[in-house]
């Protein structure tokens, strides 16, 4: 099995390659090599080659996105986010439901 030089060889490009092969690692690897977007500068994650990997995620589809005040437009079907037991000092009931919606 050829090694992937640190230096030269994109990760991310070759678990997309690879995962049909070694499958629940590649769901491990996946979780660990790709963090969260972010518009802070990370050790953590190749700074190129990752667009190339992902193409639905690149360009106009990458994230942090630019809200702009002005062109905002608020849809009242959506209900306000109301976030309950963060004021617990240690609490481990406090939880969040995803609705779909955000």
């Amino acid at each position: 099995e050829p090694v992937i030089d640190r230096r030269k060889g994109d990760p991310l490009q070759w678990w997309r390659q690879n995962e049909g092969r070694f499958n629940l690692l590649a769901k491990q690897a996946r979780k660990f090599l790709c963090p969260p977007p972010s518009s802070i500068p990370s050790i953590y994650g190749p700074n190129e080659g990752w667009s190339s990997a992902y193409p639905e995620c690149r360009e106009r589809n990458q994230s942090p996105i630019n809200i702009v005040d002005q062109d905002t437009k608020i849809s009242t079907e959506y209900q306000e986010l109301t976030l309950e037991g963060f004021d617990a000092e240690s609490s481990n009931k406090t939880s969040m439901k995803n609705t779909g919606k955000t």
